[in-house]
């Protein structure tokens, strides 16, 4: 599913300023729906899901499972996307609180001999968190490919 520049100015706007609740309410109702209408990547949820833990999706249960565990992908993503949008208007210390940080200094650093560090990071989140956090918390200038 894409979302267009509309679109996404609009889901924007309302995740902003919407109460927490009725944003996660609404994604959850979003990913339910999209988990419904979303037929190919459904499809590539389960296959996926199936490579990392084949044992879970044998026996009488599987399908019950399957079925579960791919809404779980989509609640996900739909929270991703609440977060991703509040994001601009958290403030530094509610940013600041989410992280722990491993390795800082070595960046610190790099930068200290004037190298600007190049960080690969693990896609176990939203980058667009690390880069607001170095820039809002550290102060740092970030530039993101993605």
């Amino acid at each position: 599913m894409e979302l267009s520049v509309t679109g996404l100015r609009a889901a924007s706007l309302l995740a902003r300023h919407l109460p927490l609740p009725i944003t996660t309410g609404s994604s959850r109702l979003l990913s339910l729906a999209a988990a419904r209408l979303s037929r190919e990547q459904r499809l590539m949820a389960e296959r996926n899901l199936r490579r990392t833990r084949p044992e879970r999706y044998r026996g009488t249960l599987a399908r019950t499972r399957l079925q579960h565990d791919v809404q779980r992908v989509f609640d996900s993503y739909a929270r991703y996307w609440v977060d991703s949008l509040r994001l601009p208007d958290l403030s530094t210390a509610a940013v600041g609180s989410g992280f722990t940080v491993e390795g800082l200094e070595r960046v610190e650093a790099a930068l200290d001999d004037g190298i600007g560090p190049i960080l690969a990071l693990p896609h176990v989140g939203g980058w667009e968190w690390a880069a607001r956090w170095l820039h809002s918390v550290r102060g740092w200038t970030v530039a993101a490919v993605a």
